[in-house]
């Protein structure tokens, strides 16, 4: 099936020599974990939207399941942006759909939103504070709930010695 939607919307591309526009990627978030490829191109033929190069849903290694949201790459601007328009909020799988455009991964956080790890900064890209294992510092626990690290001696005694 999914062999068929993309040669059928790569059929459909037309205008142009059939490649994809510079910025025609959306990224469909709440997702169903269980939610494929095959769910997503089926959501797409449903609401008349293409045609579509490429669909991408993440998975988690472990699991094996979604990551909750998808890749949509169009080979034009103006079909993402209609998708965008006709997606964004509709209910799909008991979940309000959030839609939007994607953003490379290299490109700067969006203002008021985390950053997504990366650099030893951030939250770790998506992972909620109960999924962390428990860090090792060895200081009691502070009135507010953080940690507060000991000093540390220095190594063959005193400095200066």
């Amino acid at each position: 099936r999914e062999a068929a939607a993309n040669s059928g919307s790569a059929a459909g591309a037309g205008g142009g020599g059939g490649g994809q526009d510079e910025g025609a990627s959306i990224r469909i978030s709440d997702l169903s974990p269980e939610a494929t490829r095959d769910d997503i191109y089926e959501l797409l033929k449903q609401h008349r939207l293409g045609p579509v190069a490429r669909v991408a849903v993440p998975q988690d290694r472990d699991s094996g399941l979604g990551r909750g949201y998808a890749f949509v790459d169009f080979y034009n601007r103006a079909d993402a942006q209609r998708a965008i328009e006709k997606l964004n909020g509709t209910g799909y799988d008991s979940l309000i759909l959030r839609v939007d455009w994607a953003r490379p991964s290299n490109a700067p956080p969006r203002e008021g939103g985390s950053g997504g790890g990366g650099g030893g900064g951030g939250d770790g890209g998506g992972r909620s504070q109960s999924d962390r294992p428990p860090r090792n510092f060895d200081g009691p626990p502070r009135e507010d709930g953080g940690i507060v690290a000991r000093a540390v001696p220095p190594l063959g005694g005193a400095l200066g010695a």
